[in-house]
């Protein structure tokens, strides 16, 4: 999976592969996706800064 590096420093929502949603922080993150139908089925992961390979 690529993740873009405009996604650096930021928590991603993920799904099959893709970033479907992004935020600086977990709960405004979270807020976000609550109302999606398949939140439950997302996994999220706080993208490091600095240098990404790929």
């Amino acid at each position: 999976m690529k993740i873009e590096k405009k996604f650096a420093g930021k928590w991603v929502a993920i799904k099959k592969d893709k970033v479907v949603e992004s935020d600086l922080t977990l709960t405004k993150l979270s807020k976000k996706v609550e109302n999606r139908k398949d939140h439950k089925s997302l996994h999220f992961t706080l993208i490091p800064n600095g240098f990404i390979a790929g």
